[in-house]
């Protein structure tokens, strides 16, 4: 399924989150972000590693990426440690409107 992640994230008031620098955050940096610091690293298999590499090389090469049923679960589950509910219900809703 075809997506795109280089958006900004809209707060519950309909502005747009931003980092500390108060610049609008992206939710594929965001997502490249989690997909690269979830969990103890020495837990990490090295075909974990790699897929998460992969993965992110992927999500930044361009706006729109084709993403698998499965991708989008491992995003998901990724993103959802590491962030607050807003981010994990946006793109969460996101994925279910494609």
């Amino acid at each position: 399924m075809k997506v795109n992640l280089n958006k900004e994230i809209s707060n519950y008031q309909k502005g747009v989150v931003k980092d500390e620098k108060g610049k609008p955050v992206i939710m594929r940096d965001l997502i490249v972000m989690a997909i690269n610091s979830v969990g103890p690293k020495e837990e990490w298999g090295k075909d974990n590693k790699i897929m998460a590499y992969n993965l992110s090389l992927r999500l930044m090469s361009k706006d729109e990426v084709e993403l698998s049923i499965d991708e989008m679960k491992y995003i998901l589950d990724c993103v959802g440690q590491v962030t607050s509910p807003l981010i994990i219900g946006t793109l969460n809703k996101w994925f279910e409107n494609k």
